[in-house]
């Protein structure tokens, strides 16, 4: 078995998920509607507790949660898909979420699927950024900011237990 060290336990992935959440709302707290798209696995997992945590902390806010499908090996845009319609995200915020931003390579897929859409703006929320860009895309929104080498991987786990990153 691989060596495996555990960067977020479940309670501080809920206390990051909490402050991405808030940002968001502070953010765009005059907007009725935020369209909440996580990348397919775990960007969607994470999507999910970020959709959650936004309508607790602000009920008023509508908060319509979708995901997009990325071939990871393969990202063109004919092959690229969502559950969001153009209708839905049109004229309106839209977050794209995934769980950790290596290359930046899924996550600048996943915005540009969403710009023809016309959405008002289009921002990005990861859990762990790791700060191996090659692509000209950054995160708005970033739970845990770390340094890591490029042979190292960086994993999350989401269950219905809860969640946990762990550094491979």
């Amino acid at each position: 078995m691989e060596d495996r060290i555990q960067i977020l336990d479940n309670g501080k992935i809920q206390l990051k998920t909490s402050r991405i959440s808030r940002h968001i709302l502070e953010d765009f707290y005059l907007e009725k509607e935020i369209v909440l798209v996580g990348i397919k696995g775990s960007g969607f997992e994470f999507a999910k507790r970020i959709a959650n945590e936004l309508r607790i902390v602000s009920p008023t806010t509508g908060v319509l949660l979708g995901e997009v499908y990325i071939d990871k090996k393969s990202p063109s845009l004919p092959t690229t898909h969502s559950d969001i319609s153009p209708e839905v995200a049109a004229n309106k915020v839209v977050v794209v979420v995934d769980d950790v931003l290596n290359t930046g390579k899924t996550l600048i897929y996943g915005v540009t699927y969403f710009l023809g859409f016309q959405p008002k703006c289009i921002k990005t929320a990861v859990l762990v950024d790791r700060s191996h860009n090659d692509f000209p895309i950054k995160a708005d929104y970033i739970g845990f900011p770390m340094a890591t080498t490029l042979l190292e991987h960086v994993k999350v786990e989401f269950g219905e237990k809860g969640a946990d990153a762990f550094l491979e």
